[in-house]
Parts: C-alpha cells; sequence; structure tokens
C-alpha cells in the first residue's frame, strides 16, 4: 500500500500487512519520496527475516572485545558460566573493576588473586602490540600472531634477559581463551586461527609437603604397586622367571600378571623363526638341541592332536626322520 497522511498529521504513515499481521507505522518525514523509500526498506527486514537471512554484525577489534567483554567477564562474573550482559560492559580501566557491578558483584577469581593477574597480565601484553589490537577479530591471522611471538622474542624483560618461552605461551594462552569465547558469544562469525605453543618450554614439577601428602593423596594399598610391577615385568620376561622374582610356588598365580599383546606374540615368534632347523639353541656345533621351524612350531600350538608335524597345501605329515635333533 502506498503512503499516506492521517488527519490533523504533517508526517506520512505507511501501512502493510505481513504474514496476516497488520503493520502501521508513522516515517516522521514530511518528504513523500522519502516515506516510500522507508516502506520499502521495511519490506526488506521482513523479507530478509522470513527466508532467515540477517545483516551481518559488526565484528569488534581485539581491544574493543578484551576491554568491553573479556576482561569485565574475568572481572565480574560469579562463574566461569555466567557472562555480564554486553550493555553493563564498558570500561578501560585494566587494573580494576571500573565501577561496575556483576551477578553479586563478585569476581570471577576472587578466590584465585594469581589467575585474575594471569589473564589481566597477558591481555595488557595483547594490547601493546597494535598491529594485533587494532585488528578486527576475523582479521587476525597467523602471520599476524608470529609478528607477536617474534617481538616478544626479542624483547627484554625487567631484569635485562630475553622473556622465557613459558612467559609468552602464557600470553598465547589468554588469546586462545579470547578467541573461544568471542566464538562462542557470536562476537565473529568465521572460524578464527589457531593458537600453538612455542616448542622448548621448561616445565616445572612441584613437590607435594608433608600436609598436602597427608590430605590431598587418596590412601592405596601396597599389593596395587606389586601388581602394577609385575605386570609390567611380564612383557619382558618369560613366565617362570618371573613367578621366581615374585616368589610363586603356583603358576595358576603367576598367570595372572601375564597378558600376551598381539606384538609381544609377534616379536616371540620372529625370535624362534630365526633359529632354523640344524643351528643349535645356543649358537655352537657341539651342542644337538635346536628349535623347530615356525611351520612345525604353528602345527605344534594349532594342530592340536599331532605331535611334531610339517605343513604342506595338502595337511598335515608325519615328523621325518632326524627332522628334530
Amino acid at each position: 500500500m502506498a503512503v499516506y497522511k492521517q488527519v490533523r498529521s504533517k508526517y506520512w504513515w505507511y501501512k502493510l500487512t505481513w504474514s496476516g499481521e497488520l503493520v502501521r507505522k508513522s516515517t516522521k518525514q514530511t518528504d513523500k519520496r522519502v516515506a516510500e523509500q522507508m516502506e520499502a526498506a521495511h519490506k526488506t527486514v521482513l523479507a530478509k527475516g522470513e527466508v532467515g537471512i540477517r545483516d551481518r554484525r559488526p565484528v569488534p577489534t581485539e581491544r574493543e572485545f578484551v576491554e568491553r567483554d573479556f576482561l569485565p567477564f574475568v572481572q565480574l562474573c560469579r562463574c566461569a558460566s555466567e557472562r555480564v550482559p554486553r550493555t553493563t560492559m564498558a570500561t578501560n580501566d585494566m587494573s580494576g573493576t571500573g565501577g561496575l557491578t556483576g551477578p553479586g558483584g563478585v569476581s570471577t577469581f576472587a578466590a584465585k588473586p594469581k589467575t585474575l593477574a594471569y589473564y589481566r597480565n597477558g591481555a595488557q601484553r595483547l594490547l601493546e602490540f597494535n598491529r594485533l589490537s587494532q585488528e578486527r577479530l576475523d582479521g587476525i591471522t597467523s602471520d599476524r600472531i608470529a609478528e607477536y611471538v617474534a617481538r616478544r622474542q626479542n624483547a627484554v624483560g625487567r631484569i635485562g634477559h630475553s622473556i622465557q618461552v613459558a612467559s609468552i605461551n602464557r600470553e598465547l594462552q589468554v588469546l586462545r581463551r579470547i578467541f573461544r569465547l568471542a566464538a562462542e558469544w557470536g562476537r565473529v562469525e568465521k572460524t578464527l586461527p589457531t593458537v600453538k605453543m612455542l616448542p622448548g618450554e621448561n616445565h616445572r614439577e612441584r613437590v607435594l609437603t608433608a600436609r598436602e601428602d597427608d590430605t590431598e593423596l587418596k590412601p592405596f594399598e601396597l599389593c596395587t604397586l606389586r601388581h602394577t610391577c609385575l605386570t609390567r615385568w611380564a612383557t619382558h620376561m618369560d613366565p617362570w622367571t618371573l613367578a621366581y622374582l615374585a616368589g610363586h610356588g603356583n603358576m595358576n598365580i603367576t598367570k595372572r600378571y601375564v597378558h600376551p599383546q598381539e606384538q609381544t606374540v609377534r616379536d616371540a615368534m620372529e625370535r624362534a623363526e630365526l633359529q632354523s632347523v640344524g643351528i643349535p639353541a645356543d649358537g655352537g656345533y657341539g651342542s644337538r638341541q635346536c628349535i623347530a621351524p615356525m611351520t612345525i612350531l604353528i602345527c605344534c600350538i594349532y594342530g592340536g592332536r599331532c605331535r611334531i608335524r610339517t605343513c604342506d597345501p595338502s595337511g598335515c605329515k608325519p615328523a621325518q626322520e632326524g627332522l628334530c635333533c
């Protein structure tokens, strides 16, 4: 329907019906041409929604996302699963809360000040690199991340030494967290690049104190360690040697620790095959003991009723005279 004017009104109105619903709205315009354009634009918006087409939301830069979304989320949420609404996120203060209040005003890491400082420090380092912080999130590439890493590697720390790999990896972990939250919250539509850690990091091992040893370690029986040890030994020695070391008087007890794997069986058969007919088991020429070839061993294992036999396409035949010493 064309635009029209109501009685005692200087503005143009338009009225249309869409999906059985009446839409009547004032354009707040006195120019008829502009009012017709606004009516057409409204129809276009309704048509896009009908077929699932929507306008693309503007993608924020890394700095905008960190200052408006990421840092308030880290500082002002009660837990990691509760996100502060976007309307309450607006701060440039990277050291404090900036006067904002989250659910209950409790920080995500209120009980973990070191974790909170870790996220703040990582975000601050990322924002210092303008080529990264001023780039839109969907425009950040692996090359831009590599530039940031190279800059940090060439930088000098507070005591005059180069920055450690572990410190750079912590900053990259913060960047990876930023990317994941941006995708989760719908700030970007494309897949962001994968953030890879640098190799060569020195991992530190933490030794439990006596108090932690008493409170955090669950009690266990010593026989559990014995069972684990014997099970691992079983892959490197024969059952009789294992029984001797374990002090077993019955081989049925030793069988509990023997769990032959496919590769273990293959290796054993290959060792037996190397000692073919006529080659003494000890490598000398004075001994009359030798190991039967692979075909005889297979028939001994799977032949069932036959003693030692050789196999050919026609079936099993009795062992030849002098075949086995």
